[in-house]
C-alpha cells in the first residue's frame, strides 16, 4: 500500500481501508459481521437472547463513534446493489445521498463518509469474488477427489 494524500492506494490482495489508520476498526466490524464461521455457529446454536450474553461470538469489535454514520449508511444501503448477469457490480451510487438523508437521524454525507462506504463496498465485493471462485473450484470435475 502506498500513501497518497489522505487515501491509501490498496494492493490487489488486501483491501484494508481508505482514509487512514482509524478506519481499521470499521473494517473489523464489517469482518466480524460477515465472518461465515461466526454466522454458521450462531445459526447452529439458535440462541436468541440471554444465552448469547456469555458467548464469545455475541460481541464484535467496538464501532468507534467517528465510524457510526458510515456504518449506519452502509446498513441502509444494504439493498441498493447493482448487478448484472455476471453478479454484483457495486452499490447504486445514485441513491446514497437520499438514503443518508432518510435515515433517522440523517447521516452527514461527506467525502470522508463516502470513502468509508466505498472501502466497505470494495471489501464486500472482494469477499463475494472469493466465494464465487471457491464455489467454482469446488464444482470443477475432479474437485475434492
Amino acid at each position: 500500500m502506498q500513501p497518497q494524500g489522505e487515501h491509501l492506494v490498496l494492493d490487489d490482495h488486501h483491501l484494508h481501508l481508505l482514509v487512514g489508520e482509524r478506519n481499521k476498526k470499521l473494517h473489523e466490524v464489517w469482518g466480524w459481521r460477515t465472518d461465515p464461521d461466526r454466522i454458521d455457529y450462531c445459526r447452529a446454536c439458535g440462541g436468541s437472547g440471554s444465552e448469547c450474553e456469555g458467548c464469545e461470538n455475541s460481541h464484535g469489535p467496538e464501532l468507534w463513534p467517528e465510524n457510526a454514520g458510515a456504518w449506519r449508511l452502509w446498513r441502509g444501503m444494504s439493498t441498493q446493489w447493482r448487478s448484472s448477469g455476471f453478479g454484483v457490480i457495486g452499490l447504486d451510487y445514485s441513491v446514497i445521498r437520499e438514503t443518508a438523508a432518510m435515515l433517522l437521524p440523517p447521516v452527514d454525507y461527506t467525502p470522508r463518509t463516502f470513502a468509508k462506504l466505498r472501502a466497505l463496498e470494495q471489501a464486500e465485493l472482494e469477499r463475494q469474488r472469493e466465494r464465487m471462485e471457491e464455489a467454482r473450484r469446488s464444482t470443477k470435475p475432479g474437485a475434492g477427489t
